[in-house]
């Protein structure tokens, strides 16, 4: 695939950015072989006295292997959403290892750990990915984050320049979250679908969380609330070290300065017709390093960039290409 290629031109039937976003998250590949072949895994992280975090590894046959890829999923999705099983499924038959990491309260692993997850939880995941990295530590290693897990993709490449993970090779983040302010609004003010969505999933971590924690944790206040701002003006004094949301938001936004220190290649794929990252958020991350590359697309909704006739994932291909140096 050349560059060229690294364009996403669906047909004019799939143009729409709801059924991209849509039709992206509810195709899954029958029969995987990268789940069949998967060993799960509690990371033991030395983090605040101690993190766990699940994974599931999917090791090539005999050990062989062209690399292996780390993949993060979005906020409130998990190791086995449909795009991430896709795409891993994908890299898996190409001949990648891949290792999917549950963050902290996503899947089914809100008792791991008595912490509420945030998205300033970097540390954690930036150990996780160094184990992770280290199963196959002589051969390549690929970052690969979609949505939240995007913006955490980023944050490791950034912290990667500081704090080198030596086999690591490029990174790759589709529809980023790079400013948790302007996603917040995008998504309070979007179609109830999706407003909705997040706001009933969330509230079921919640709930969760309390129930494995009644000692620590009570929602019953915010569970009544219909915005996530809101909710979270509530939630971070109470449950997170920052005193205010404004800081709190800013500390895990990915700014210029972090990616001007790239060292690592680091590639963002998104589209200007997503429904909850503002397209006008990486106008500052133009030119800021030869180490960062934006293919903004005119198409493709959130983590959707399908196509139809016959139904394909053009990011299957993409990422693929990204991490065989043809792109």
């Amino acid at each position: 695939m050349t560059d060229a290629n690294l364009r996403f031109n669906p047909h004019p039937l799939a143009r729409n950015p709801h059924f991209q976003t849509i039709v992206g998250s509810r195709m899954r590949p029958p029969n995987p072989a990268m789940v069949a072949a998967a060993r799960e895994m509690i990371l033991h992280l030395p983090v605040d006295g101690g993190v766990r975090l699940q994974g599931f590894y999917s090791p090539q046959p005999e050990g062989r292997g062209r690399g292996l890829a780390l993949m993060l999923h979005g906020w409130l999705g998990s190791a086995n959403s449909t795009y991430i099983v896709a795409i891993g499924e994908h890299l898996f038959r190409r001949g990648y290892a891949i290792f999917r990491l549950n963050l902290r309260d996503h899947g089914d692993t809100v008792a791991l750990n008595e912490g509420m997850f945030h998205g300033c939880l970097l540390e954690e995941v930036f150990q996780a990915a160094r184990q992770a990295a280290a199963l196959e530590a002589e051969r390549p290693f690929f970052i690969l984050g979609f949505s939240m897990g995007g913006n955490f993709a980023l944050r490791l490449a950034w912290l990667h320049a500081e704090r080198p993970i030596p086999n690591l090779r490029h990174v790759v983040a589709v529809s980023p979250s790079i400013n948790p302010i302007t996603t917040l609004a995008a998504l309070d003010n979007s179609s109830p679908l999706y407003r909705y969505y997040f706001l009933r999933h969330w509230k079921r971590k919640l709930r969760q969380k309390a129930a494995a924690f009644p000692h620590r944790y009570d929602f019953s206040d915010v569970l009544t609330l219909n915005r996530s701002w809101d909710i979270g003006e509530v939630i971070i004094p109470r449950y997170t070290p920052f005193n205010n949301s404004a800081d709190y938001y800013a500390a895990y936004a990915v700014t210029p300065e972090k990616m001007a220190a790239l060292t690592v290649p680091a590639t963002i794929i998104t589209a200007r017709d997503d429904p909850m990252i503002p397209v006008g958020d990486f106008e500052s991350l133009a030119g800021v390093s030869p180490f960062l590359r934006l293919a903004i697309q005119r198409y493709g909704g959130h983590v959707g960039f399908v196509n139809i006739f016959p139904f394909r994932r053009w990011l299957n291909g993409a990422i693929a290409c990204l991490l065989e140096g043809g792109c």
